[in-house]
């Protein structure tokens, strides 16, 4: 699946995981990273292997200085790997810390919490920066066929209405239909 948003979008790397077995259960390993996406944003992304029961989670938070607690950005993020948090609404020319907390009752091995930083974010000018884009499902390495469900978050801060989204899959035809979550206020900085 190829997508095209009207600019180019920063790729995410990944940490490299180790996997570690537990009985039946594996340990939850971890690493994450974080992209300055904006002037006033940054993307978090943490990739571990061994949940393999799906009962963990990922908490992020963020502040100017490497002293915690901060300011919750995604309490309890669930699912397969990778797990992405958006952290918005941030100042811009400023910089960040990032605080990672892996749960998981079946135990976590690596550093746990992760702080990661500082991350300084660039002076905002005019609308310079692509729209940010997560790939929420399938989740990675997933097979797909017949009709399935994609679901992507699309964040950009000068609003989507400025570089509407152009999608395709594979060779198909271009299509601009979307659905915008009504929960969201989106296209807001």
């Amino acid at each position: 699946m190829r997508r095209n948003l009207g600019g180019s979008l920063a790729a995410l790397v990944a940490g490299v995981l180790v996997t570690a077995g537990v009985g039946a259960q594996t340990t939850t390993v971890v690493g994450s990273n974080v992209l300055v996406s904006s002037c006033t944003q940054l993307t978090v992304t943490s990739r571990f292997t061994g949940d393999d029961n799906g009962n963990g989670s990922t908490r992020v938070e963020y502040n100017t200085s490497s002293s915690w607690p901060g300011t919750t950005a995604c309490s309890a993020v669930p699912g397969p790997s990778p797990r992405q948090c958006l952290v918005a609404g941030l100042t811009p020319a400023q910089s960040y810390w990032v605080r990672v907390t892996f749960s998981d009752p079946d135990g976590v091995s690596g550093p746990n919490p992760e702080v990661l930083g500082p991350f300084a974010l660039s002076a905002c000018g005019a609308d310079a920066d692509p729209p940010t884009v997560l790939v929420l499902s399938p989740a990675e390495g997933a097979v797909i066929g017949g009709t399935d469900r994609v679901k992507l978050q699309v964040w950009d801060e000068g609003g989507l209405a400025a570089s509407p989204i152009t999608w395709w899959v594979d060779s198909g035809a271009l299509s601009t239909a979307a659905t915008l979550n009504p929960d969201y206020a989106c296209g807001a900085s």
